[in-house]
């Protein structure tokens, strides 16, 4: 597969091991991965022409979801996000403009959501 250029994810979220475990997960799967801790730093490691594709957030204490996008999409138009959200059952739920995925969530729950949000393009 020379040449062929992987698609980029942004993984971001103050817990380390989640951002970690969702890293692996989309790296097994193919996909060149860039983590951060916030926003701000993901967007200061970004090169200026990239595939960035998709943002994975983990974390999403102090996050508004709707001003992150907006904010992504700002710079990168075409991102798509997936929340991984705390809750009771895990499911996939699509909620205006982004993809929650409850936690914990399987390693392929994460690349499968991407590569759904990634072929919507």
């Amino acid at each position: 597969m020379e040449g062929l250029v992987q698609p980029l994810i942004l993984v971001l979220g103050g817990e380390r091991e989640a951002r970690q475990l969702a890293a692996a997960a989309l790296h097994e799967h193919g996909y060149d991965v860039v983590e951060a801790e916030s926003a701000e730093a993901a967007l200061g490691k970004l090169p200026p022409v990239s595939n960035l594709r998709a943002a994975v957030v983990c974390d999403t204490d102090g996050i508004d979801p709707a001003q992150l996008r907006d904010r992504l999409r700002a710079v990168r138009p075409e991102i798509g996000l997936v929340y991984l959200v705390d809750a009771t059952a895990n499911r996939v739920h699509h909620n205006g403009g982004w993809t929650e995925i409850g936690k914990p969530a399987e390693p392929n729950q994460i690349a499968y959501a991407v590569a759904n949000l990634i072929a919507r393009d």
